[in-house]
């Protein structure tokens, strides 16, 4: 039963998270887009391809984070979070390599530059998915609205 505690937990707080960055992305998507253009990566530091991950990257955040809290396609919505989590982990290294002096953009407007912190939260929170995803769990325990 603890086991259980700590895996619901665990997948609520991940949800959670992919909410809250959702939300303050989507509180100004503008300015959101403009930090997805910042960080010059081929095909996505020009229009439509900033426009699309800019506009369409938080909409994807809330879904998952939405269905992982409920409990609903939780292991489908794990391998879309650790991907997320390794694209995120690429763009920022893409950006530390050549040098980009950006906000990550993570949590929406008014962060500091991107700094060796961003890395570790972003590798940790790949293992942990990656760790949720191989702990063999039961559907119907995890879900908390059966219905």
């Amino acid at each position: 039963m603890q086991k259980l505690f700590i895996i619901v937990f665990l997948r609520i707080g991940l949800g959670l998270m992919w909410i809250v960055s959702a939300g303050l992305k989507l509180m100004d998507l503008d300015v959101f887009t403009r930090d997805v253009r910042n960080y010059k990566f081929p095909l996505v530091d020009v229009a439509p391809g900033d426009v699309i991950v800019g506009y369409g990257l938080p909409w994807l955040e809330l879904i998952v984070g939405v269905l992982l809290v409920i409990g609903i396609w939780v292991k489908p919505n794990y391998l879309i979070s650790a991907g997320m989590f390794v694209m995120f982990l690429i763009g920022i290294g893409y950006a530390k390599y050549h040098g980009l002096k950006i906000n990550c953009g993570c949590f929406g407007a008014g962060e500091d530059p991107i700094t060796v912190w961003h890395f570790v939260g972003l590798g940790l929170g790949l293992l942990g998915v990656v760790a949720l995803f191989l702990i063999k769990e039961k559907p119907a325990e995890l879900v908390l609205c059966q219905g």
